[in-house]
């Protein structure tokens, strides 16, 4: 009897065990990807996993197999060409190699990109796995110099409504989607955190207070709060900002006392950095639920963020995390001072909820919750 074929149709990167090729951010996107394919080897007696990929750099289609799953990597076209043809092309290109496999279920990934664009023109059971709300951050003003992810918006809300099921990975990108979407299904599945962080071990230096940011250095972000938070404080700064990423900010910051601008790194610099860090700032004004939260807990590092977005599904305030309501530069500059002079406190912050957090993002668990949706699906 034929297996299940399931399609994940996603920006996956290429898998690789050596960690110096994976980073976050600028290195590769999706990185909760990698993790997930290693947790799918465990099923691979029970369904058969083709991974499916557009690369404009390609010619040619190229296929392989990593840890008992299918890979293919499709050739498309450049990015803004697709978009300003409504997707056209990749959508063709995935439909012609749809119809050569014949899935039992098509499981699409983002609305950032082109693989969403399927759902309208499936008659195969579809789910649809949310990374942004393009829609949401649009609302917020995140795109006023990017146009693509500005018109991108506007075919995310056209594609949402075709898919069977949607998936998320907090309340909030759940309350996000229903503005959008009103009458979808949609089930909570959290976006694991990848082994190698489970293996690092928190070592803050007591004499050095040390604020680290992991993201795109933008206004989403909340970049320019930090900004003004750094020039505006009348107060000595007894501690350093390190920033990992790149950005529309990120000159803004060049030359500013007592920050240093770390660019992209791969993963064991940002885990060697993480180990280092008094606590992450994420002063995020939208963000469904953010890669860098995740792995700070995971580590034990605190995180000062705001309630915009998933991560305040587990950061409460004065437990595992300060929270900033409102965000505002003052609010911030009080948490660093705050933090900055009260080791005890840091480490505090750090122990409570590290266990419940470290067993929340466990991979094994998100590879559960879709073999429970896939199983589910098939079965109706």
């Amino acid at each position: 009897m034929r297996k299940p074929v399931v399609a994940i149709l996603a920006e996956c990167p290429a898998v690789s065990k050596d960690l110096h090729q994976l980073g976050r951010p600028g290195g590769v996107g999706s990185t909760w990807l990698t993790q997930l394919s290693e947790c799918f080897e465990s099923y691979s007696g029970e369904f058969q996993f083709h991974w499916i990929t557009l690369d404009k750099k390609l010619k040619h289609i190229e296929s392989s197999v990593h840890n008992s799953q299918f890979f293919h990597r499709l050739p498309s076209a450049k990015v803004t060409v697709d978009l300003l043809l409504g997707h056209l092309i990749a959508r063709r290109n995935l439909k012609n190699y749809l119809d050569i496999l014949s899935p039992s279920l098509i499981h699409v990934w983002g609305t950032e990109n082109s693989y969403a664009s399927i759902l309208k023109h499936s008659k195969t059971p579809t789910i649809l796995s949310m990374q942004g709300i393009l829609t949401t951050y649009t609302r917020i003003g995140a795109f006023k110099k990017n146009w693509r992810a500005f018109l991108q918006h506007f075919y995310e809300r056209a594609w949402l409504p075709y898919a069977t099921i949607i998936t998320c990975e907090s309340e909030w990108g759940r309350n996000e989607i229903k503005k959008i979407a009103p009458k979808a299904e949609i089930e909570l599945v959290e976006y694991g955190v990848h082994p190698s962080f489970y293996q690092v071990k928190w070592q803050p230096d007591p004499r050095r207070p040390i604020f680290l940011f992991i993201g795109t250095i933008d206004y989403r972000k909340g970049m320019d709060v930090l900004l003004k938070a750094l020039k505006s404080s009348p107060t000595k700064k007894d501690y350093e900002v390190r920033i990992i990423g790149s950005g529309e900010y990120q000159s803004s910051f060049e030359g500013l006392p007592n920050v240093r601008i770390l660019g992209n790194l791969p993963w064991l610099s940002v885990q060697q950095e993480l180990a280092k860090a008094w606590a992450v700032l994420l002063p995020t004004r939208a963000d469904t639920s953010p890669n860098v939260a995740k792995e700070a807990r995971v580590v034990g590092v605190p995180v000062v963020t705001t309630p915009y977005g998933g991560q305040s599904g587990y950061i409460q305030h004065m437990e595992n995390g300060w929270i900033l309501h409102p965000l505002t530069p003052e609010n911030l500059s009080k948490a660093m001072q705050t933090l900055s002079h009260d080791f005890s406190l840091v480490r505090s912050l750090g122990a409570r909820h590290h266990d419940r957090d470290r067993a929340y993002f466990r991979p094994e668990r998100t590879a559960e919750g879709f073999i429970r949706l896939y199983k589910r699906m098939l079965a109706q």
